[in-house]
């Protein structure tokens, strides 16, 4: 199928991640001074090759990312911030998100996996920890045409929906 989809006629179906690799496979130096990196946590092996390309070369890689919302392994992404070379690290911990409460509930649990990485939450953001006195059902959503539907039949049926997330747009 590779030789295939390396040939201009081919009859597989060519995607954006082939001509990426094809481009990687040719160690491409991209002509800046620095790259920047982000979600770092979450790169394909094909895109670490290009990372990796970039420092044999000499440019400057800043890389951000949280290795605790590393979601993808599962598809095959690795952590690139445990396998480049990083020489200076700063951590952001301070939430804009969430205040105090939240923070201390998540501080908790960052202890139970054994690190020592805390955060802290903003104290102009008001928030809560509690148990919920009736049953939850979430549903996660890929688009917001299909959270805005789950909305409206939730409503329909009598129910109290209410979107979480980056919602003001809806």
């Amino acid at each position: 199928v590779w030789a295939d989809l390396c040939t201009t006629d081919g009859w597989a179906p060519y995607k954006p991640e082939h001509y990426l690799k094809q481009w990687a496979l040719t160690h491409p130096v991209i002509p800046q001074d620095y790259l920047l990196v982000d979600e770092a946590q979450d790169l394909s092996g094909v895109m670490l090759s290009i990372v990796e390309d970039q420092l044999k070369a000499g440019k400057q890689v800043v890389a951000v990312g949280d290795t605790y919302q590393s979601i993808n392994e599962w598809m095959g992404a690795v952590n690139a911030l445990e396998k480049l070379p990083i020489v200076n690290q700063a951590l952001l911990t301070k939430s804009f998100r969430f205040g105090p409460t939240i923070a201390a509930l998540a501080n908790e649990i960052l202890a139970s996996l054994g690190t020592d990485f805390r955060i802290e939450g903003n104290d102009a953001v008001p928030s809560t920890v509690g148990r919920a006195t009736a049953p939850v059902h979430c549903t996660l959503s890929r688009s917001n045409a299909v959270a805005v539907e789950g909305y409206m039949d939730d409503r329909a049926k009598g129910g109290r929906p209410h979107l979480v997330g980056q919602v003001d747009d809806i």
